[in-house]
């Protein structure tokens, strides 16, 4: 746009007759004025390249209408011959400049001033409305009152006994928590700022001992405060929203500035907790509005409504402790902690409970709901992160959507192919073309741990064996798991397969339902993933394939199939049989090598060839194929008498 403008004004200069000359320096200058663009000859400033607007949808409709309105005017009254002399030698060069400049300067600086004016004669902003005073829980604070923590140096009542929850569910003995115990303990009370080195200061300054007692964790504590204070004030400054734009999506805003307290919110979350804070209409680009949105997200632990209202009722559901009420009101065995954590966020919440739990205690006093819903945050904060670091370092390798999607989950535990990322993508309405964000992959992952990872039909295939051995009850004794799992075909060493059942009984109670049953069915995929993969690159199953190398893989991964068989699956699943060129007869045809097959279609021919083989042997009685046919041979077509039986048997020997 400069080049142009700049020859526009050279001809400006040559041609002082054109009374339109005026009218267009002054449109260029208050496009200036505008800072929409920079000033030709002065050097470029950052912050004057940017837009000080940024239009919506309906805003460039309306600047469009009064643009066009204001250039039908103009028409009108500057006809032709009124704008040029008939001595103008250069006159339709003129008009050519003319349309250029139009489009080139008039027409986005019309614009950008239509969007001005529209904006400037909206009403004035409303007040913030006044922050709520209503309780999540007991001992959990009001949104009111987690705003008066950013302004007052005083240590309440309710604060202190919050205090104490949180050092007793770090003590030991209830007395005293180490030292080295703070930052986490810190992160629990809802401290953000606060690092590491930040508090081996601060402990400096209290004790010089490794341990504390509840009278030392309150002097630290309230230096934690100003410290934490000083904390959000740089924050702050630092920040940079787009403070000239009332259109920007506020989430963003919210979402760039928890960045900045490594705290990952999804999109939904911070929906709700503006709600809950009274920003929904709010651009939330000052300081007073994101503090106000940091204590609605301690006053709900950083959840919604709906999972608070999830939580309480896992929380009621827990085993009470017994003759164990106190201001905290109603305390929980914490025997039954994961059990409720259980409840609210299922299997694979539990787990990274239980990676979390050597620094994650529980009061042996018992655990009140307050200390509840810490637990829960601290787990999903956790879950968060993990993902958030996965989503940063996958985007950064230049791989498409679904192979983003795949190295997503695989840390995650699951081991994808290709079909299965398909299928999950279309039950979520997720585009494959991406690109690869938070949100979608939060939500990814969470709906690939719902359905652990399988595709509809094998999920309904497994529960359905499930219900067949536990006899339409929901819960399965682990001699009959033992049972179930020879009869899929993944029998292997007991041991192993207890250590797996120890893994997946969530709520130790000796028995597995339906949900940790498919969690064990995920365990035993992922560990035969891993003996498909080795078989696959150690017989280089990619580059060439033999009929010697197939059973070779498949008895790597202890899979003894026959010839038959293997034919029936590869045609069942579209495999081209010249990949393997079997005959019905189990003799080969063609030449003695095949190209190589990919991986993901040497695992289903892998899986399938595990789920065929134990039916094809309860059908066959476990002979194989050749004894079989000697066996029918030796029977004949017709019915034999039972005494003639026995001796049928000793001559097939």
């Amino acid at each position: 746009m400069e080049p142009v403008r700049k020859t526009w004004q050279e001809k400006l200069q040559g041609n002082n007759s054109c009374p339109n000359a005026e009218r267009f320096s002054s449109m260029i200058t208050r496009c200036h004025q505008t800072r929409s663009l920079p000033r030709y000859g002065s050097p470029p400033d950052v912050k004057e390249q940017q837009l000080r607007a940024v239009a919506t949808v309906a805003d460039l409709r309306r600047a469009l209408k009064l643009s066009n309105e204001r250039r039908s005017q103009d028409c009108k009254n500057y006809a032709p011959e009124r704008l040029f002399s008939a001595k103008d030698t250069g006159r339709a060069h003129v008009c050519e400049s003319e349309v250029s400049l139009t489009q080139a300067v008039v027409v986005p600086a019309k614009m950008q001033i239509a969007v001005q004016r529209i904006r400037r004669r909206h009403k004035p902003k409303k007040k913030i409305a006044c922050p709520t005073t209503i309780r999540v829980g007991r001992l959990l604070p009001s949104v009111q009152e987690c705003l008066n923590k950013f302004w007052s140096d005083e240590v309440n009542s309710d604060d202190l006994l919050r205090m104490r929850v949180v050092f007793r569910s770090m003590s030991e003995d209830g007395l005293h928590v180490l030292c080295d115990d703070l930052p986490e303990l810190m992160m629990r009370c809802g401290f953000h700022t606060l690092s590491e080195e930040k508090c081996k200061k601060l402990v400096q300054e209290v004790t010089v001992f490794d341990y504390m007692d509840f009278q030392d964790f309150t002097d630290f504590s309230e230096k934690a405060i100003l410290e934490e204070r000083k904390g959000y004030r740089q924050l702050l400054k630092t920040w940079e929203p787009n403070s000239c734009d009332n259109f920007v999506d506020p989430v963003d805003n919210v979402k760039s500035f928890m960045k900045m307290l490594k705290v990952i919110c999804t999109r939904k979350s911070v929906l709700d907790i503006l709600d809950v804070a009274g920003l929904k209409d709010e651009p939330c680009n000052s300081p007073q509005e994101m503090l106000r949105f940091l204590a609605a997200y301690q006053a709900c632990e950083g959840f919604s409504k709906q999972e608070v209202s999830s939580l309480r009722a896992a929380f009621k559901s827990c085993e009470e402790k017994p003759h164990a009420v106190g201001p905290e009101g109603r305390l929980i065995d914490p025997k039954s902690l994961s059990f409720g954590l259980l409840r609210f966020g299922g299997i694979y919440f539990v787990e990274a409970w239980r990676a979390m739990k050597h620094y994650q205690k529980a009061s042996a006093a018992g655990v009140s709901f307050y200390e509840f819903l810490v637990c829960a945050r601290r787990v999903r904060e956790t879950q968060l992160q993990q993902v958030a670091e996965y989503v940063e370092t996958i985007c950064g390798e230049g791989e498409n959507f679904i192979e983003e999607l795949r190295s997503l989950c695989r840390p995650l535990g699951f081991t994808l192919q290709k079909v299965e990322v398909v299928e999950i993508c279309q039950e979520k309405g997720i585009g494959l073309d991406g690109p690869l964000s938070l949100d979608c992959a939060w939500d990814f992952a969470e709906h690939v741990r719902s359905c652990h990872g399988f595709r509809k039909a094998e999920q309904a295939e497994l529960v359905q064996s499930f219900l067949k051995f536990s006899q339409g009850e929901a819960e399965l004794a682990v001699l009959k798991i033992l049972e179930l799992l020879n009869w899929l075909g993944l029998g292997g060493a007991l041991e192993e397969a207890h250590q797996m059942l120890r893994q997946v009984d969530f709520n130790d109670n000796g028995v597995l339902d339906e949900t940790e049953f498919l969690r064990l069915m995920r365990l035993q995929k992922e560990r035969n993933l891993v003996s498909y993969t080795s078989a696959y690159c150690r017989l280089h199953l990619g580059d060439a394939i033999t009929r010697s190398r197939i059973f070779a893989a498949l008895a790597e991964c202890d899979i003894f199939t026959e010839n038959h068989l293997l034919e029936v699956i590869t045609l069942k699943h579209g495999i081209k049989t010249a990949s393997v060129n079997f005959s019905h007869a189990g003799v080969r045809r063609g030449s003695g090598k095949q190209p190589g097959i990919s991986w993901d279609t040497w695992v289903i021919l892998a899986e399938e060839a595990r789920k065929v083989t134990p039916v094809w042997k309860r059908r066959s009685a476990s002979f194989k194929e050749a004894e079989v046919s000697e066996l029918r041979k030796a029977f004949g077509a017709e019915e034999v008498p039972v005494s003639d039986l026995i001796w049928m048997l000793l001559d097939s020997g």
